[in-house]
């Protein structure tokens, strides 16, 4: 059986055939699948350290699969590794401008998430979804709870509710005691308090009730649902519980019992000695009938708790992922329409002195049991917090996208296949220094939007923006962007970089020219041309497949690809030229 490893570009996908991997040493340990063995070889397996080589360039690898010494990860390491489809994006290769028309701003509110989502919720019943979020302005040491929403007369998001005193950071919204009214949770100290309308067409600023789930805890994030199937409505949070000599993680859940009343209902404690501080993704992964709970911590230890009778839950998976800060996690249902749900994963790290984020999707093989199908590795930016990442149908298709906020670049992914994504949007931003997202119907037209809050510093101080952004469905696509016109002569970085075998260079220019595209290799030797004659105006590209000018493949090692354009008015000789470098892996 082969592998194929995907590798996404901002211009489509690359594909090759790799076989699969195999370890047949540490099956047991690590549940590494048994077609490893195809391609690569297990050198040591010393100090936690796994080091393998492939058989027939006997290139050698490595990855930390352990602390270090003789100690071991507690559960079976998932590995993207391990994933059929891995998807590799250098998200400061990325051409933004590709992609530039897709989605249109909207317009701002002046709020932003903090270290909770941005809440979106229509609580006053006319069809538009509220922006709710934490606002601070220049020179104002304090911070308050605002509503913005959307006027389709001004278009414009005026503020609509200013809550003061603050009630806390709001982490979600629902109608969990199902009078018709949508209520809004904040969290406070160890408490949960619930606003909501206090009559038709008004917004959720009445006090409806405050919930204790712990003394001594803080809840996080929260889901709502019928999760142990009793025909009522259940609210779940994360708590974080700690005294002397302890701290813990665990799932509380409250049962409905009427209107803006409920109850404990159940407690059931998942990791300990760690905090989790990400949200749950909740659904029915395997396909069983229960309902699940996945959280991940900061050692990056994932824990899975199952409904297993009313008002009764119980840990039924841990598993541990290749990366820290495992705090992201997800459900958005079928993305790819194969049959089975995916489980969103992730958490980052610095691999090789980048840093690096890793999402991976989890699908079940039977109850209880889970494979990797594909996983994501994002190379560049900056961390990713649980408030950084959401499912969203955009384009209105009936199918989620999800949508992800890492260090300043927005990026949208929309599955084309079983286990196969794109890029469906992309957006660079700069200047701010947190950030977080909220994905809802801000205009009523049936279409999620997206709303990305953000911090932004001025001097010593900052001030709050969220833009809201809307699927525009009337924009060229990656493939027509060729016909518009380019303001500058640019050549971009090579994608993927580093690559193998081939990688693609775009170049755009503002004026009809005479282009040259060379590769050169470390000394400065002439390589291969990969484009030579007359361009228009707008965005070209060139594949380079590794090969030199007599077809032959070349080594590994850094190359060059320098672009020279010549317009012809100016008469000869290169009157633009720009180079890149490129790095080639084999």
């Amino acid at each position: 059986m082969m592998h194929r490893l995907v590798f996404l570009v901002a211009f489509g996908w690359i594909l090759f055939s790799a076989p699969q991997i195999n370890a047949q040493t540490l099956i047991d340990k690590l549940q590494l699948p048994t077609h490893w063995h195809e391609q690569y070889e297990v050198v040591s397996e010393a100090d936690g350290v796994l080091i393998w080589r492939d058989r027939e360039t006997q290139t050698t690898f490595q990855k930390r699969l352990a602390p270090g010494g003789n100690a071991r990860y507690k559960y079976p390491v998932i590995d993207t590794l391990l994933a059929d489809t891995v998807i590799i994006i250098d998200s400061w290769a990325i051409d933004t401008s590709l992609y530039s028309g897709k989605f249109r701003l909207m317009g701002t509110a002046a709020v932003y998430g903090a270290s909770q989502p941005i809440t979106l919720a229509d609580t006053d019943g006319n069809g538009r979804d509220e922006i709710i979020g934490r606002h601070k302005t220049l020179n104002v040491s304090g911070i308050s709870i605002r509503y913005y929403e959307y006027d389709p007369v001004s278009k414009t998001f005026p503020e609509v509710v200013l809550l003061n005193p603050t009630p806390g950071g709001s982490f979600g919204s629902g109608d969990a005691d199902e009078d018709g009214y949508q209520e809004v949770y904040y969290m406070w100290a160890d408490s949960v308090r619930i606003k909501e309308a206090s009559a038709d067409s008004q917004y959720a600023t009445a006090n409806r009730k405050s919930l204790y789930p712990r003394k001594g805890s803080y809840p996080s994030n929260m889901g709502i649902g019928d999760f142990d199937k009793d025909g009522k409505t259940e609210i779940a949070w994360m708590k974080l519980g700690e005294k002397p000599g302890e701290v813990w993680t665990e799932l509380i859940t409250f049962e409905t019992e009427g209107n803006d009343s409920f109850r404990i209902s159940s407690i059931t404690r998942h990791i300990s000695n760690r905090f989790v501080t990400g949200r749950y993704a909740i659904g029915d992964f395997d396909n069983d009938g229960s309902t699940e709970f996945f959280a991940g911590n900061i050692d990056g230890e994932i824990s899975g708790i199952e409904n297993v009778a009313n008002d009764s839950f119980a840990v039924h998976f841990h598993a541990q992922l290749p990366t820290w800060n495992a705090y992201y996690h997800f459900t958005a249902g079928d993305l790819d329409g194969d049959g089975n749900p995916e489980l969103f994963l992730g958490g980052d790290r610095f691999e090789n002195g980048v840093y690096t984020t890793l999402i991976t999707v989890l699908e079940s093989t039977g109850n209880n049991s889970y494979h990797v199908p594909v996983a994501f590795k994002i190379l560049g930016g900056g961390g990713i917090y649980y408030n950084h990442i959401a499912p969203g149908d955009f384009d209105g298709d009936g199918i989620m996208e999800f949508a992800l906020d890492i260090g300043g670049m927005a990026l949208i992914f929309k599955a084309t296949g079983d286990d196969q994504y794109e890029i469906f949007w992309a957006h660079r931003r700069y200047g701010f220094y947190d950030d977080s997202i909220g994905i809802g119907d801000v205009d009523g037209d049936g279409r999620d939007d997206l709303v990305i809050g953000q911090a932004i510093s001025v001097g010593n101080d900052t001030y709050t923006e969220a833009m809201i952004f809307k699927y525009n469905p009337e924009a060229q696509s990656v493939e027509d962007h060729n016909t518009l016109i380019s303001t500058e002569f640019a050549l971009f970085q090579n994608y993927p970089n580093p690559f193998n075998p081939a990688t693609t260079i775009a170049f755009t220019l503002p004026q009809p020219a005479t282009v040259q595209l060379d590769i050169f290799d470390l000394n400065g030797r002439l390589v291969t041309t990969i484009a030579d004659g007359s361009f228009g105006v707008g965005r070209h590209q060139s594949t380079w497949d590794g090969s030199a000018a007599n077809g032959e493949p070349v080594a590994s090692g850094v190359y060059f690809c320098r672009l020279s354009a010549t317009v012809p008015s100016t008469g000869t000789g290169a009157v633009y030229t720009q180079t890149r470098k490129m790095l080639l892996m084999r």
